[in-house]
């Protein structure tokens, strides 16, 4: 074999290695995300549209403003986003704070609505109390 076909596949082995360890390493890392055993699924905030703070079943229109990206359903949805504090924010319903879309933890409510929360601990919290009523 020549020197240069040896050292391709060196290169290619120590690729796949790296690519493998950071896998890894990256699935070991705890996530912000709730477990499925809690019975809690976060929501990717492009799934929602923010305004009629409704979860649905594809992508919705991407409205920046002030270096955060919020969701519309329709043209009418990203004007409000765009014009409207009010309607880029939300409370949690634990904590009552007012929590900005954009960064807000999501949930997904029985009845399709969005629930929006300060983190992670917050939704783990309201559906904890859920379940004990």
């Amino acid at each position: 074999m020549s020197k240069k076909f040896l050292k391709t596949i060196v290169i290619a082995l120590t690729c796949a290695a790296i690519f493998t360890a950071a896998s890894h390493a990256q699935a070991e890392q705890p996530a912000d995300k709730l477990t499925a055993v809690q019975g809690i699924k976060q929501v990717e905030p492009n799934m929602v549209c923010m305004i009629n703070n409704t979860v649905m079943d594809k992508p919705q229109i991407p409205v920046d403003f002030r270096g955060k990206t919020y969701y519309g359903c329709c043209e009418g949805c990203a004007s409000k986003l765009k014009k409207s504090q009010e309607a880029r924010t939300a409370k949690d319903p634990v904590t009552g704070k007012n929590v900005d879309k954009a960064t807000a933890y999501i949930t997904k409510a029985t009845d399709g609505s969005a629930l929006y929360f300060e983190s992670a601990d917050t939704a783990k919290r309201f559906y904890s109390a859920q379940k004990k009523n």
